[in-house]
């Protein structure tokens, strides 16, 4: 098992933050490695809204997670449990007013299954810069959207 924890600070309001989030297809927008969102459940998302995530998972590599919302509490809170064949993700963000802007906390936790365990081991700090670097994007994204 693997957590990575950090935040980020985003100049918007929370209830702009959070629709942004709220939206799985804008997750290739700042998460490059994610190549496609289908929801299988309808909207509006919310506690156990399912959809499936397909990410690039190395070097012509890619991998279908099917997501459970998991945590819900609109401008506040949202979880996420992604499945895959090697690992499981578990995604929580929490969502303050900081200033002018949007604080956002995140934990991910890695649970990684078979020989896949090795893989928090040695990319451990390559998956740490790439989370951080995710959410920058993330910050790019939401402040880039037209008030």
């Amino acid at each position: 098992m693997s957590t990575y924890s950090g935040s980020v600070m985003i100049g918007r309001p929370i209830s702009e933050v959070f629709a942004y989030m709220a939206v799985p297809e804008n997750a290739p927008q700042w998460m490059p490695d994610v190549v496609r969102v289908d929801r299988t459940t309808p909207d509006p998302l919310t506690l156990g809204s399912r959809f499936q995530e397909t990410r690039k998972t190395g070097p012509g590599m890619k991998e279908t997670f099917p997501t459970e919302v998991t945590k819900w509490i609109p401008d506040k809170e949202m979880g996420f449990v992604a499945t895959g064949a090697s690992v499981t993700v578990i995604v929580s963000y929490s969502l303050a007013s900081a200033g002018d802007g949007t604080r956002v906390d995140y934990a991910i936790e890695f649970k990684w299954r078979g020989a896949a365990y090795l893989t928090g081991i040695l990319f451990g700090s390559m998956i740490r810069r790439t989370l951080q670097k995710n959410h920058q994007r993330l910050k790019a994204c939401v402040e880039s959207v037209p008030k």
